[in-house]
């Protein structure tokens, strides 16, 4: 057990070690590292912009089965995405990810207000939209139905302008 101790903190420091002194420059084009903030930017690139559209079925499979992982990473997304909303100041993607995570009942309490922006967004783009209470009330009895509900949104509402 020391040993397998031992080598998670060996890897732990080296890739800390590894990513510090990370720039921008260092990116791929289309990418940005994840961390602009942290003391040492970590080795993970992340797009610089996300244009909010996911296919469903691998949303709902990534939910599924990947225990939380892809939960985490969509609301990371999700934060970013639904920046920018009017009248409602921007929120730093990774304290929203990171108070979701260790503060018990915020997921609920992010789950509501990010529904109330993805129904101003609809708003403003034509689509009918009304997420906001019944996200609250799914995220207390069945807590994967509102990531699916809100992204089905963003897919309707991302999609490009059809011409005729």
């Amino acid at each position: 057990m020391k040993k397998i101790l031992a080598l998670l903190l060996a890897c732990a420091t080296l890739l800390l070690a590894v990513s510090c002194g990370k720039t921008a420059g260092d990116a791929p084009d289309g990418y940005k590292l994840a961390s602009n903030d942290a003391l040492c930017d970590y080795a993970l690139y992340v797009p610089k912009v996300w244009d909010g559209r996911c296919d469903m079925l691998k949303h709902i499979l990534l939910l599924v089965f990947t225990f939380g992982v892809w939960y985490c990473i969509w609301i990371y997304r999700t934060t970013g995405f639904l920046n920018g909303t009017q009248d409602h100041p921007d929120r730093n993607p990774t304290n929203q990810l990171l108070l979701c995570i260790f503060v018990p009942f915020y997921l609920i309490y992010w789950v509501y207000q990010s529904a109330k922006r993805t129904d101003i967004q609809a708003a403003d783009k034509g689509i009918p939209s009304d997420l906001g209470i019944l996200c609250l009330v799914m995220a207390f009895f069945v807590p994967m139905l509102p990531p699916i509900l809100m992204q089905d949104k963003f897919n309707r509402f991302s999609e490009p302008a059809q011409t005729v």
